[in-house]
């Protein structure tokens, strides 16, 4: 499950799952959790499509996503309102997964720098098999 949500600066924090924590100069937002029932049997078998859709946010879409037996980055294919807007690489650093022992270097993230209508549906796939990412799809609010 993901979910987006403004932390600020409170040194109290109940997460469920794992997450991922930037800091901006307001204090700190939930960008992407991962939760461990993602992988295995809720995230795809443990040789094949891992992935998370975490979501938009300031002219971002964002999220994480790898094939447990291939080496190379997998091909995000973005969508927005059933639209093709976008083809990014998972192969942005993610410190958590290599914590949590998910991915062997932790780079498999992704980012598409893209304005998103308030409204708008978007989807993620790995490319070209097809295969949705959690969360999606996601209604930008």
């Amino acid at each position: 499950m993901m979910r987006q949500a403004h932390l600020g600066r409170s040194n109290l924090w109940l997460l469920l799952g794992i997450a991922a924590i930037a800091s901006t100069t307001t204090g700190c937002e939930l960008v992407a959790a991962v939760d461990r029932t993602q992988i295995g049997e809720g995230g795809g078998s443990a040789t094949g499509p891992h992935g998370v859709l975490g979501g938009y946010q300031n002219g971002q879409v964002f999220g994480w996503s790898f094939i447990s037996s291939q080496a190379e980055p997998v091909r995000i294919r973005v969508e927005v309102d059933g639209a093709e807007v976008g083809f990014p690489y998972a192969e942005d650093p993610r410190a958590d997964l290599l914590e949590l022992g998910l991915h062997p270097t932790g780079d498999a993230g992704f980012h598409l720098d893209i304005e998103v209508a308030s409204g708008s549906t978007i989807q993620a796939f790995i490319n070209p098999i097809d295969w949705e990412l959690e969360g999606s799809p996601f209604l930008v609010p």
